[in-house]
């Protein structure tokens, strides 16, 4: 939890459910009633999205979180909806426009806004460090998401250096915590080692500028 609260957070998730749900199906699934044996289709379905709307008060909330609610909303919307499916025809049509948008500015960017603020920049926005972990070993990784793609892409295993960011299954393997006298990691918005390698006496000698918001550190150990 942040200790003050944003208007964005709040904002950017509520109209981050409503267009990732849609209109048209939150709009039949308010509609279902009388669902007898169904009685706790509701439950399943509103209790994560405002589970997380109270959370947004706290701090940023990511718009996929709620997504093990959107089955039970769709079955919502279709039990409100009758015997007339004409709106989830027009409903599907709408997202395969979407995605055709978006798929084709994954190939070529030509969306006017900052490429480098969209979410389809992930897909792209880690090889520079491709070369760089290939080249500056033994490499670890600020982020579970950065380790996982440069070990899909270069078929070597490369882990995330255990303690950074939030905890999760790297932080369980031996491989995230370097044994040798030097190691290098990089990422955005990473300038720190975690607490366990600044008791070890770990510390950054060099770094290296890659762009305007990565650097690559060298690490040297006792």
């Amino acid at each position: 939890g942040k200790t003050v609260w944003k208007p964005k957070y709040t904002w950017r998730y509520f109209y981050g459910q409503l267009f990732l749900v849609f209109p048209t199906v939150l709009y039949f699934a308010f509609k279902a009633r009388n669902l007898k044996k169904l009685s706790w289709l509701p439950i399943f379905s509103w209790f994560p999205l405002a589970f997380f709307f109270l959370t947004s008060f706290r701090g940023k909330v990511e718009a996929n979180w709620p997504s093990i609610t959107y089955p039970c909303i769709v079955v919502l919307a279709l039990l409100g909806s009758g015997e007339s499916l004409r709106w989830a025809k027009w409903t599907v049509r709408a997202w395969v426009v979407a995605a055709l948008v978006v798929c084709s500015h994954i190939v070529w960017p030509w969306i006017p806004l900052d490429h480098k603020k969209l979410k389809t920049y992930e897909l792209v926005a880690y090889k520079p460090l491709q070369k760089i972990a290939e080249s500056y070993t033994p490499f670890y990784a600020p982020t579970f998401q950065l380790a996982s793609k440069l070990w899909y892409e270069t078929k070597k295993p490369m882990y995330k250096l255990k303690g950074m960011s939030r905890r999760d299954f790297y932080d369980e393997l031996p491989g995230s915590e370097p044994k040798g006298p030097v190691y290098f990691f990089s990422g955005e918005n990473w300038n720190r080692l975690p607490q366990w390698a600044k008791e070890r006496g770990d510390r950054i000698v060099r770094k290296f500028p890659i762009d305007q918001k990565t650097t690559l550190f060298e690490v040297h150990t006792r």
